[in-house]
């Protein structure tokens, strides 16, 4: 159950529609002066696969003996994958396997495998909600602590972005865009964490509230801007500040906090949306050309605010996007290639346009899912899982490797729970987020008050960057 409160209120007020929250680029004259003082500019970007990303159709065995215990287990999916999930049809990618293990990408990723032999791309393997290290025999001997409600979408997909279940208020991406905000007294908070997609509890912070941008600018303040938007006659200012006037909510009065509250915020939508707006108007621009999917117009919409960086001022952004459709439980065959083609495709636009604007190097992609799904099939689909392997891409990336340990095909091995072959974490969500918090900029003692599991695990980071 989800709680209700004021603070969580205003924490989710922060994105809805354009409503943002305190504070303002200022005078974009004044922050174009300043933009020499902000070279050292880092980006995370996070890409939310909502359902349960199958990782297992991911990074796919390649050698014979490996390839034919995976036919084994998804006999009715392979077969209705036809020639893209035969053998000779995979890209072949280094995974440094010293065991005889080869492995390899699903074509539809042909995009993220050239950017992973360019080594600016990386697997980690096996990464899951842990509160401690696990394994099969500690699970069924029930000896370790487990993250509440296993299985579970809205819960894991709050493990992944906030370490609790489901009615958690702050997530790990706002906690790190509040760290920023308490060591650069000149950064804006309404600019720190940013969503191109939904508005998830991953970049909520005490301080930082997530901004939604979308391409093109803040839709609120170009209808207000648009000419003929309240048609054509002597009326049409008058109509335009009528309509300014609402959306202020400047007539509007009451004695309850909750609407007060609300008020206030959308009292300053719209100047917020105009500032980035502006903003947006002195891009330094790209001729890229990002495909009209879901994932390509968030990643449009997150690259045109990276290239006005210089006007906003901060040196630290957290960006969220987010696509569904990875729960398949059927049709398996008809619904993943496509979601993999479109996170292939909108990766390496935004690659393209990050390259445009010398960012690349200033910018670390990352997916997360609810979970990984079983590696046995369940007739034409697959079922919720447990771990699962994640991309991590930017010009900074360590890449061209796996990181984590490769399981093997053998749903009876240790690597797997009893059933039907949900893989057990060996990466900690704590472990994957350690790396990005540290070249983000924040210090171990900050990392540690953010990420509550790091301490149990012995290796506390992994060096993929």
């Amino acid at each position: 159950m989800t709680y209700l409160t004021r603070r969580n209120l205003l924490q989710n007020l922060g994105a809805v529609s354009f409503v943002g929250s305190l504070g303002g680029i200022g005078c974009l004259s004044a922050q174009m002066a300043q933009a020499e003082s902000f070279k050292d500019y880092k980006a995370l970007v996070c890409l939310y696969l909502q359902g349960g990303l199958d990782h297992a159709d991911i990074l796919i065995p390649q050698d014979a003996h490996s390839y034919n215990s995976f036919v084994t287990n998804r006999p009715e999916i392979i077969r209705a994958h036809g020639a893209t999930r035969r053998r000779e049809a995979l890209l072949s990618i280094n995974t440094d396997a010293d065991d005889g293990r080869h492995f390899g990408l699903p074509p539809e990723l042909a995009g993220i495998k050239d950017i992973y032999d360019q080594n600016e791309a990386a697997v980690l393997a096996g990464v899951g909600p842990m509160i401690e290290p696990v394994t099969r025999a500690d699970m069924d001997a029930a000896r370790v602590a487990l993250p509440p409600r296993l299985y579970s979408h809205n819960d894991q997909r709050s493990a992944w972005q906030a370490f609790a279940v489901e009615g958690a208020r702050f997530g790990w991406g706002g906690r790190f865009a509040d760290a920023i905000l308490r060591s650069d007294p000149n950064a804006d908070p309404l600019y720190a964490a940013m969503t191109a997609g939904s508005l998830d509890v991953y970049l909520s912070g005490e301080k930082a509230r997530p901004f939604r941008v979308t391409p093109g600018g803040p839709n609120g303040a170009k209808m207000l801007q648009t000419a003929g938007s309240f048609g054509q006659t002597l009326g049409d200012e008058k109509a335009r500040q009528v309509m300014r006037s609402y959306f202020e909510a400047q007539r509007t009065s009451s004695e309850n906090l909750y609407m007060k509250d609300i008020v206030a915020a959308q009292g300053r939508a719209i100047p917020n949306s105009e500032k980035l707006g502006e903003a947006l108007s002195h891009s330094l621009g790209f001729t890229t050309q990002f495909p009209n999917t879901n994932l390509g117009r968030q990643l449009f919409a997150i690259a045109e605010t990276i290239s006005v960086q210089h006007l906003l001022g901060n040196s630290r952004q957290i960006f969220y996007a987010r696509i569904g459709g990875f729960d398949t439980h059927a049709d398996q065959h008809k619904k993943l290639p496509g979601l993999q083609r479109e996170l292939s495709d909108a990766v390496v636009a935004f690659r393209t346009a990050m390259l445009e604007l010398n960012r690349w190097k200033d910018t670390t992609v990352f997916t997360m899912s609810d979970f990984g799904r079983t590696v046995v099939e369940n007739g034409t689909g697959t079922d919720h899982g447990g771990g699962g392997h994640h991309f991590v891409l930017g010009g900074s990336v360590k890449g061209g490797r796996v990181y984590g340990r490769l399981s093997d095909g053998d749903v009876a091995s240790n690597y797997y729970t009893p059933f039907r072959g949900r893989l057990i974490p060996t990466v900690s969500v704590d472990q994957y987020a350690a790396p990005l918090g540290g070249w983000f900029g924040l210090q171990s003692e900050e990392l540690g008050s953010i990420l509550p599991n790091i301490g149990n695990f012995e290796t506390r980071t992994i060096d993929f960057l």
